[in-house]
């Protein structure tokens, strides 16, 4: 029986029978042998299989499960047992073969480049009007980013007047504002649903084929818990809202793994300390433009790697959602894995980037294994 089609991983067994595992970005990896106590015992995670030299014991996820956990059953009760404990509601015994050829089938969902290029054009046209106050400077330098990053990803300040006569100059250069995030019709004339006591700046958002597709507002002094708002003008005359793109960076690396996590900064910092391709929802739950991406990643990228924030050990949702975008990138039959650090070694996955070059400094390029380079670059 292929285990490949389950829908969960060897991986997920170890861990619901308290096995320590750590790399299922690799093919297999070897841990202590809960039969005989060696480090002995190799999970292969492509074939769902196990099996230790030291003390001959073997077999399948599903014999590894029912043997740990003294579960009595066929086949079908244990695969339903599993998949009870982690939460997968779905009725199915194992994924069928046509279910598990429909992305090789399907054709690919219909992507309006003509409009990214268009909204692409509109917003790379408006941010040239702006600039960065040298208030908002520091905040960037903070989070890790050099003047050259700063140029590069096109970071401005909102404006505080003159709405009008930015959009006239805009219609002039023949720009067409209509069904355009952020632009509106006022008295006839076109103008920007920005509050001039509402300051901050901007940050383009990148899609995954490298079009400014929306602008996100990091706003100065947040409301409440809000400290990002989108550009939209969705409700407004003429106006229209704006998708929750996800921001997407290409690495320098060779292009076989695609790193996941939420929120802008997250991606900057990461694929420039390590190079390597990474995409960030812009919240853990708003996976709706990002499952439209699937096919297209599953042709650009061997495999996946999620890394959100490490409070997700805390943070109960964050962990739910994780699991149900590995579920998400399982049915589009691509490797997914997720990748984990210490709270101490910072927050988000750009914390932790700093926290690992900070450590790889200060250790002479030496004595940092704990890292996602370590993570990923054994499967390469």
């Amino acid at each position: 029986m292929d285990m490949s089609n389950f829908p969960f991983t060897i991986g997920d067994v170890a861990r619901l029978c308290h096995l320590n595992v750590s790399r299922e970005n690799q093919t297999s990896e070897y841990i202590v042998c809960p039969f005989c106590g060696r480090k002995k015992m190799n999970l292969h995670y492509g074939k769902g299989l196990y099996h230790c030299p030291a003390c001959d014991a073997g077999g399948s996820m599903l014999k590894l499960y029912a043997e740990l956990r003294g579960f009595e059953g066929s086949k079908g009760e244990i695969v339903k047992e599993i998949k009870k404990e982690l939460g997968i509601k779905d009725n199915s015994y194992y994924r069928s073969a046509r279910q598990s050829e429909r992305t090789e089938n399907s054709v690919q969902p219909q992507i309006d480049f003509e409009r990214m290029k268009r909204l692409d054009s509109v917003y790379r046209a408006f941010l040239n009007k702006l600039f960065l106050a040298g208030v908002h400077k520091p905040y960037l330098y903070n989070r890790g980013l050099s003047d050259e990053d700063i140029e590069r990803f096109g970071f401005k300040s909102m404006p505080l007047f003159g709405y009008k006569a930015l959009c006239r100059e805009l219609l002039q250069e023949s720009i067409c504002l209509e069904n355009a995030g952020g632009f509106y019709m006022d008295d006839g004339e076109w103008t920007i649903n920005l509050n001039p006591k509402m300051t901050g700046y901007m940050i383009p958002v990148y899609n995954y084929f490298g079009f400014i597709e929306g602008l996100q507002i990091r706003l100065d002094r947040p409301f409440g818990k809000t400290k990002y708002l989108w550009f939209s003008s969705n409700g407004l005359d003429h106006g229209t809202s704006t998708a929750a793109i996800p921001f997407y960076v290409k690495g320098n690396r060779k292009p076989d793994t695609l790193v996941i996590t939420e929120g802008a900064f997250k991606a900057i910092i990461p694929n420039k300390i390590f190079g390597y391709s990474i995409i960030a929802l812009p919240g853990v739950n708003n996976t709706r433009e990002f499952e439209k991406l699937l096919p297209y990643i599953r042709q650009d990228y061997r495999q996946v790697l999620i890394a959100f924030d490490a409070d997700l050990r805390v943070n109960e949702n964050v962990a739910k959602a994780r699991e149900k975008l590995r579920r998400m990138i399982y049915e589009y039959d691509i490797v997914c894995s997720t990748f984990e650090w210490d709270l101490s070694e910072g927050k988000g996955l750009d914390d932790f980037a700093l926290h690992w070059l900070k450590n790889k400094a200060d250790a002479g390029n030496e004595g940092v294994t704990n890292s996602i380079c370590t993570s990923i670059h054994k499967t390469n």
